[in-house]
């Protein structure tokens, strides 16, 4: 019998991969071990049918046979210590594993925490501009320390670890503030850890909950075409160079100044499709340009924003009323997609997920239009 985990209905996050069930997720794709979704409403959490399973009418939970599990540290633990895969043999590198565990949930992730509390729920006190600045500076100690001890190292403690998973899933919550950027090495730790295929597959998994269609394994999908991908971006990026843009995309570049506020010659715009949609990507060609790279980030979670109550207007701008795609997505209902912006080094990116075979359609589309309207300065092949 599959465990049966629990996670929000409709989440709060927007399918950022923020809420708790997403690191029980990762952990069960980690150790390959299947498992269903049960999904509950804001008012069912606080009922007395989901009370019994979590006394504080939280989710996640965890089933399995007799056994009923609550805190997301716990089931992680439980099930890094019944599979393989999370927790090394040898038992003091279990050991430490363990405490990397504990230091993520008791050590790291309370002052996250707290500067996600004063910015959402005490920025209208009086003394909210007197705080702010000791909530960041206490944060900021922790994640000096942090990268401090990480070092040049891949993982904390050896190979990857449920003490990384934890760690990892933590500091994503650091994603819009910025700060994770001051400190490079944890920022590439944290992407290091999104690249594993085990959280791609429960990212795209609970993103699309209820399910509608099974993501691929990105991660071991890209090992196994790197040279064919190698190859066909080196024909792409040979063919753009010597072909002249044509009058289309000359004023699509035009148009595009007017809403974009960067140079896009500058950028690199990716549309990657995929099964369930499509993964957009906009990246710096140098990755050491930090204002153009800020403001890629803020159009670009600006325009997902937008996207996600329906309002396409600024691609409609620059590519006209008639985009193929667009008019059809900006008129689906609420809940055919699900629109999830993140940062990637050096850029932005945004997934699209449908959740029927016409928005998936739709989207594909859509890209389409953008690599051909964006000539050299668009390529389908992802940033690696």
């Amino acid at each position: 019998m599959n465990p049966t985990i629990t996670a929000f209905e409709q989440s709060p996050d927007r399918g950022k991969g923020l809420a708790r069930d997403m690191r029980v997720r990762w952990a069960l794709e980690e150790v390959g071990q299947p498992y269903e979704v049960r999904l509950v409403s804001f008012k069912d959490l606080k009922g007395p049918t989901h009370r019994a399973l979590n006394p504080f009418g939280q989710i996640p939970t965890y089933e399995e046979g007799d056994l009923v599990l609550f805190e997301s540290g716990a089931i992680i633990l439980h099930i890094a210590e019944t599979h393989t895969g999370l927790l090394p043999k040898d038992a003091d590198a279990r050991a430490r594993a363990i405490m990397w565990m504990f230091a993520a949930l008791n050590t790291v992730e309370p002052p996250i925490l707290d500067l996600s509390i004063a910015r959402v729920v005490e920025k209208n006190e009086t003394w909210y501009e007197q705080r702010l600045p000791q909530v960041q500076a206490r944060l900021r100690t922790r994640l000096g320390e942090l990268s401090a001890r990480l070092g040049d190292a891949d993982w904390l403690d050896g190979a990857f670890s449920a003490g990384d998973l934890m760690m990892v899933i933590v500091l994503l919550r650091l994603r819009v503030s910025g700060i994770l950027d001051e400190f490079p090495k944890l920022a590439a730790y944290v992407a290091r850890g999104e690249a594993r295929p085990a959280y791609q597959r429960a990212f795209a998994a609970q993103l699309s909950s209820p399910p509608i269609l099974r993501p691929p394994d990105i991660g071991s999908l890209a090992m196994r075409n790197q040279a064919a991908i190698a190859a066909s971006f080196f024909c792409l990026f040979t063919l753009a160079a010597i072909a002249a843009p044509t009058a289309r995309q000359q004023d699509v570049a035009q148009k595009g100044a007017m809403v974009m506020p960067f140079n896009i010659h500058n950028s690199t715009h990716v549309f990657q499709k995929n099964q369930y949609g499509g993964i957009q990507q906009v990246v710096a060609k140098d990755p050491n340009d930090k204002d153009l790279i800020a403001a890629i980030r803020s159009h670009l979670e600006m325009e997902a924003e937008r996207f996600g109550k329906g309002d396409y207007s600024d691609p409609m701008k620059i590519h006209g009323m008639g985009m193929p795609g667009v008019q059809y997505l900006s008129h689906i209902k609420p809940g055919q997609i699900a629109i999830t912006y993140r940062n990637v080094p050096a850029g932005a990116a945004v997934d699209y997920v449908g959740r029927d075979a016409a928005t998936v359609d739709a989207i594909h589309k859509w890209f389409d239009a953008q690599l051909s309207d964006h000539g050299e300065d668009a390529t389908d092949q992802p940033k690696q």
